[in-house]
């Protein structure tokens, strides 16, 4: 990357779009939950809504998130407290 082209890139990531996704992979990178020989489990809600729960080996750490796909929005947690990206 030349200077020209970082200078973008260091303007692009303090949007608040980019700092929730940050947020978010740093939560992935960090949760229990997210533990290699963990359980994932999708479902379909309705017409419009999914969930997602990930565990850990041993169920301790779950983490879930509910996707409405029309609405776009959706909400997550771990152990039944809500987690934040934004």
């Amino acid at each position: 990357l030349s200077l020209h082209d970082a200078l973008p890139i260091s303007e692009e990531v303090k949007r608040p779009v980019v700092q929730a996704l940050l947020k978010l992979f740093s939560y992935r990178n960090q949760s229990a939950a997210f533990d290699l020989d963990g359980t994932i489990e999708v479902n379909l809600l309705d017409e419009n809504s999914l969930r997602i729960v990930r565990s850990n080996a041993d169920k301790s750490v779950t983490a879930q998130v509910v996707i409405n796909l029309k609405e776009l929005t959706y909400s997550a947690s771990e152990n039944d407290q809500a987690i934040i990206f934004e």
